[in-house]
């Protein structure tokens, strides 16, 4: 069964960067009224069982164009922990404008170059980009439908043969793109320019002229692109396809004298589709999949819908009732603690650590993000619910990196017993346009366990 990761606006990724780190578990109910300072409990020696799982597949299209991603990756990369994984594109091309101009039609023209422009999304950079890499884009020969959702597992058929490519090129999302015109000089957002076939604009100007009617009548007639990474590549980038950079663009000549260009778009209504691979073989992750109490030492998370964990929390129902005189239990706070492993031989400047984590829970009505990471993403306030990696100097003057989630509304379902499922599910936010991977330490881990830290009130 598919596992669906809902989209938010690309937007909201920056809420979750720059808040600060939620402060540790406080007694949020010591100043109620009428409660002693007896009734005020904390607790964070709970039972977790956690699981390291492989995702079936995760959405990367929806027709809604509120949840649509318009960041998607391209690349492979090899990575010393997570293996080899790589992405490829799919996408549908649209029509900005209407119909040709009359000129283009009376074959008084020249095609001078065809170009296909992929504006950089800045910050999503995974594995070695110092290296050059190859790309090649094919024509499709299946149609994509922009009307229903598609997941990372979807290919869809093209032609063998590519109509461009770059070879051995130095991806530079950095710098910015500049341009001469008739000696004027135009700086523009960093992009990667591939060169495709003369022929490629010669049949698009020579389509019949009900292909121009509209961008539905104009699919019908071009079925779009295939973007593949050579199989050597060693590293991952984004393209960020709201950039009205991101565009097919046909320079032309009419008369020998007036150079002109026609552009082609790729906007909301466009399908897009990444498809993701991995292979794990050279890794320990299928043993941690395979054996699930491994993963009381390490858990595995990975961005591009690539391996989650399940956090199982079968004693926190234990609060209150007959634990404590049959009083009930109403949690003030619960956050759950999980500290960074950096493994032997794993480079975090290649392949960084998420910015940010997401906690969801099972409910009758499939899965979803808990209450609190809902209220972050809808208000601006990352603060809300966490999920940040924050760096802390322990006792020995060492660094640890911690990722601190609030769960405390899903914590009050489990102790009322009204929690479909005692367990959470945490993964890469924002996984379907993200690349980064984590190593967290486990529940049984002897220095730096995961663990669950609850303020609560017993109430008669």
């Amino acid at each position: 069964m598919p596992t669906v990761a809902r989209f938010f606006p690309v937007c909201l990724i920056a809420l979750l960067t720059v808040a600060g780190a939620c402060n540790d578990p406080t007694l949020v109910g010591e100043d109620l009224i009428g409660l002693e300072l007896d009734d005020l409990q904390f607790a964070d020696t709970f039972d977790i069982v956690a699981s390291v799982e492989r995702r079936d597949s995760v959405l990367v299209y929806t027709p809604n164009t509120e949840q649509q991603s318009q960041v998607l990756l391209l690349g492979r990369a090899d990575d010393p922990i997570f293996g080899e994984y790589g992405a490829d594109i799919y996408i549908q091309m649209r029509l900005i404008g209407g119909q040709l101009e009359p000129f283009i039609r009376s074959d008084d023209y020249v095609i001078d170059s065809v170009r296909l422009s992929l504006a950089y999304r800045d910050g999503y950079y995974y594995g070695d980009t110092l290296a050059p890499q190859t790309l090649r884009v094919y024509r499709l020969t299946e149609a994509m439908d922009n009307t229903i959702e598609y997941y990372d597992n979807q290919t869809f058929e093209a032609e063998t043969t590519p109509v461009g490519e770059v070879v051995d090129e130095m991806l530079r999302p950095g710098t910015d793109f500049v341009t001469v015109r008739d000696t004027i000089v135009e700086i523009g957002d960093p992009r990667l320019i591939i060169p495709l076939d003369n022929s490629l604009g010669e049949e698009l100007f020579t389509l019949d002229t009900t292909a121009y009617d509209n961008s539905e009548a104009f699919t019908d007639f071009f079925d779009g692109f295939y973007l593949e990474a050579d199989e050597d590549n060693t590293a991952i980038t984004a393209f960020n396809f709201a950039n009205t950079a991101t565009r097919l663009f046909v320079y032309y000549t009419v008369g020998d004298t007036v150079s002109l260009v026609y552009g082609y778009d790729f906007d909301a209504q466009a399908a897009k589709v990444n498809n993701y691979q991995y292979n794990y073989e050279a890794t320990a992750i299928d043993d941690f999949v395979d054996n699930p109490a491994l993963s009381d030492s390490l858990i595995f998370l990975q961005g591009m819908g690539g391996v989650s964990a399940r956090i199982g929390l079968p004693t926190l129902g234990s609060v209150g009732g007959a634990v404590n005189d049959g009083r009930v239990a109403i949690i003030n706070k619960a956050e759950l603690e999980a500290t960074v492993a950096f493994l032997p031989g794993d480079d975090t400047v290649q392949f960084p650590i998420p910015p940010s984590l997401a906690a969801s829970i099972e409910t009758a009505d499939g899965r979803t993000f808990v209450v609190e990471l809902q209220a972050a993403l809808g208000s601006g306030n990352a603060a809300i619910f966490g999920g940040i990696p924050v760096e802390e100097v322990v006792s020995d003057g060492g660094v640890l990196v911690r990722y601190r989630m609030n769960i405390s509304d899903f914590a009050q379902e489990i102790v009322q017993g009204s929690a479909f499922e005692e367990a959470l599910y945490l993964r890469v936010l924002f996984e379907a346009e993200r690349a980064n991977r984590v190593v967290l330490y486990g529940p049984g881990h002897s220095r730096f366990p995961m663990r669950l830290k609850v303020n609560y009130t017993l109430v008669d």
